[in-house]
């Protein structure tokens, strides 16, 4: 009996010794599981972040339309130096998603908010437009936000947008360069005579 009782703790011991190393093989599974998850995520975030660049400003406001047909809520308007996106923490509502390089203006102009019929000023919103090339104008509503207040918040933003337009060669010079560049690639100027042309047109 004694042998017999011996060989029964050795089964006891052994299954549970299997059910310990397999519930510890389940656990470091999960744990490098979340561990590639995470990196993952980190990796989606970088690669996020590169595509948008440093973030200049945001601001709560209402989309007002231009951008497309779709219905949004109340979200805010971020401002990065390679886009600009309407939705919340920085995710886009419904890919609303502008590129820097689309953008042809940027402005903030106010709104009067009246009193039913009468003609005093309660308050006083402000308009945020963004021109794109494509021709659309998207315009943003920030209620209850003189337009003063909006300028603040998107000093960086404004100023940097407003540089870009700046730097950007108008649509005669951009339509130059194409047809130098068409040129050169065709091998009738060398790539000399192209950069003299395409700095000339920028003005450098």
């Amino acid at each position: 009996m004694g042998l017999f009782k011996k060989l029964h703790e050795m089964d006891v011991n052994s299954s549970r010794h299997i059910k310990y190393e397999s519930k510890r093989a389940e656990i470091k599974g999960k744990v490098e599981e979340r561990k590639a998850q995470v990196a993952e995520d980190l990796s989606a975030k970088d690669t996020v972040q590169a595509a948008r660049g440093r973030e200049l400003g945001h601001i709560s406001v209402e989309y007002k339309g231009g951008y497309d047909d779709q219905k949004r809520g109340r979200a805010k308007l971020y401002f990065y130096e390679q886009q600009i996106v309407y939705g919340f923490n920085g995710k886009p509502a419904k890919g609303l998603i502008m590129q820097a390089s689309d953008v042809t203006s940027l402005e903030v102009t106010g709104q009067q908010q009246y009193a039913g019929s009468t003609n005093v000023s309660l308050w006083q919103s402000s308009l945020v437009t963004v021109g794109l090339k494509n021709g659309r104008i998207v315009s943003f509503k920030a209620s209850n936000t003189p337009p003063g207040r909006v300028s603040d918040k998107l000093a960086n933003a404004i100023s940097y947008y407003h540089s870009l337009q700046a730097q950007a060669p108008s649509t005669d010079n951009a339509q130059e360069i194409m047809k130098y560049a068409t040129l050169y690639k065709k091998g009738a100027i060398t790539a000399e005579e192209y950069q003299a042309k395409k700095r000339q047109l920028l003005g450098l």
